[in-house]
């Protein structure tokens, strides 16, 4: 059974989780969007 971020990650410890996951997911999407945009073929 999968558990939630809150229960994982202590926010006390990591008060930049959030902000620091957000920045990494949205560079990921524009990486992806950057590498098809040069090969549709490619999928990220």
């Amino acid at each position: 059974m999968t558990q939630s971020r809150q229960s994982q990650v202590s926010l006390t410890d990591t008060p930049y989780y959030h902000c620091i996951s957000r920045y990494v997911r949205r560079v990921y999407l524009c990486v992806c969007h950057y590498v098809e945009s040069l090969s549709p073929r490619i999928a990220c």
